[in-house]
């Protein structure tokens, strides 16, 4: 790792206006503090991922898209779980983890899922693992990396920053865990610029990392090409996939996030 990196790294990780935003648990939202310390309040900023949702797969339907291209008794995967719920609750333990192992270190996760009298899930040791392989190496260095544009009012938290393979630049990371059935199945088009896209979880998550890439850059524009590639984690009972955002939707980047801004604006607005 150059020391240009990590001055770089160390100074968008202590942007004190950053440490400005947290995530409220209760009202599962995020929160700005604005004003000095004797006039201070907060303000709500709304999560990318409810406003991706209703801007451009606002219909996405999963059942539907297993209809329109039926996975085979034979080839199907069990994914464990009895209901709906069980899988967000999945989801949210391995990103809770995850943010613990790469943020505190392995031995804090541990000694935190035993105080729980839980184990460390399966699925962090796989991703864990997964970014060691020789044909990944990556260095996971923040999970759960809080990102805001304050101006459109809009705050989300990256899954995972890891350092290049090269050990210069960073590789943005969505994780998403489960979905082996219908990961890339679509149900029809998505809406507004993206309607030339299918409506697949994958380009879901490839939209997201997107997203987060624009508000990094544009926070701090220092970083110029800093950011080296985006990518999306699939974890599922069987493996690990890493699949990279194509460049030509990464060159649509800017015109995604403008859109999505200025959706929301025009929401804010009507309500």
């Amino acid at each position: 790792m150059t020391e240009q990196t990590l001055e770089t790294m160390r100074r968008v990780a202590l942007d004190p206006d950053r440490q400005r935003v947290r995530f409220c648990e209760v009202e599962r939202a995020f929160r700005l503090a604005v004003g000095d310390a004797s006039h201070a309040k907060e303000v709500s900023l709304r999560g990318v991922t409810s406003l991706l949702r209703q801007v451009f797969w606002p219909d996405y339907d999963y059942k539907l898209a297993e209809r329109l291209a039926p996975t085979a008794r034979a080839a199907k995967v069990s994914s464990g779980l009895r209901a709906a719920h069980h899988g967000r609750n999945r989801g949210s333990a391995v990103h809770e983890q995850l943010a613990c192992w790469v943020n505190e270190g392995e031995e804090a996760c541990r000694r935190r899922c035993a105080r729980m009298h839980s184990r460390v899930h399966p699925y962090v040791l796989t991703v864990v693992r997964g970014l060691k392989d020789k044909r990944v190496c990556m260095q996971p260095v923040w999970s759960e990396f809080i990102v805001f544009d304050a101006s459109a009012r809009l705050a989300s938290a990256i899954d995972l920053v890891c350092l290049a393979p090269s050990g210069v630049g960073l590789v943005l990371c969505e994780l998403k865990a489960g979905g082996a059935n219908y990961f890339q199945k679509a149900s029809g088009a998505m809406h507004g610029p993206l309607v030339h896209m299918n409506n697949s979880p994958l380009h879901q998550a490839m939209v997201q990392v997107l997203v987060y890439k624009c508000m990094l850059e544009r926070r701090y524009p220092e970083l110029g090409d800093f950011v080296a590639g985006c990518c999306v984690v699939q974890v599922t009972e069987e493996r690990v996939r890493f699949k990279q955002v194509p460049a030509e939707l990464v060159a649509r980047a800017d015109q995604i996030y403008d859109y999505l801004v200025a959706t929301a604006a025009a929401l804010r607005t009507r309500n």
